[in-house]
């Protein structure tokens, strides 16, 4: 897969394991505040396409997150439909990825990557990451 500087992360480590995962700037796929895909998201969904096709997993999750300008609760609420609308497009538009094999989560702001004291950093928090898990 070639880079693209849209992409924030690649891999994760759990325990001693490297789980492939791919994170995406949230704002790259929705309007702020929006459960819809932006019109310009395609050509970012078609590299988690790409991503979920070379991993091919047996189970996919999903996790939304958010940034702190918005309450606990409705950035809970926000990241787990911006989660499940990618886990739908996913289930859609890939063969190999069925509805028992993809999970949504969403995480609200609790796992954020930088402070949320810029613009930019409460940008960075706003993300979308898929995990390819066996």
């Amino acid at each position: 897969m070639e880079e693209d500087p849209s992409l924030l992360h690649k891999t994760a480590m759990v325990s001693d394991i490297v789980v492939p995962s791919l994170t995406i700037d949230s704002n790259l796929l929705f309007d702020a505040g929006q459960i819809s895909f932006r019109p310009t998201a395609q050509e970012h969904l078609q590299r988690v396409a790409a991503f979920v096709e070379q991993y091919r997993p047996n189970r996919l999750v999903i996790i939304g997150h958010t940034d702190e300008t918005e309450d606990e609760e409705a950035g809970q609420a926000l990241s787990q439909s911006q989660a499940e609308t990618a886990r739908l497009y996913l289930i859609e538009t890939i063969p190999s990825v069925t509805p028992a094999m993809a999970e949504a989560r969403g995480v609200g702001s609790r796992t954020p990557v930088a402070a949320n004291d810029t613009p930019e950093n409460r940008a960075r928090n706003r993300r979308i990451e898929v995990i390819a898990w066996d």
